[in-house]
């Protein structure tokens, strides 16, 4: 990878992209533009509200937890 920044070559090195993709956690096509990331930014949109709710005072939070633990099936868990 340092080679190929280096190089200052406009496109990388296309064996790498599956293992990006990967990493990234999206498609060979999200990767190279060729696909939408609908989904992706469905989870931002989650990822933000989420940020907005660790900002809530404590009792707040672990209600937000229950519902959470309730939709998701889990078990409520005590931490102290």
């Amino acid at each position: 990878m340092v080679a190929y920044y280096e190089g200052e070559t406009d496109h990388p090195p296309t064996h790498l992209l599956p293992a990006l993709a990967r990493v990234l956690g999206v498609s060979t096509d999200q990767l190279l533009g060729l696909e939408k990331e609908s989904t992706r930014n469905r989870d931002l949109q989650l990822w933000r509200r989420f940020s907005k709710a660790a900002k809530l005072p404590l009792q707040q939070r672990k209600q937000i937890v229950q519902i959470l633990d309730t939709f998701l099936g889990l078990e409520k868990t005590k931490e102290g």
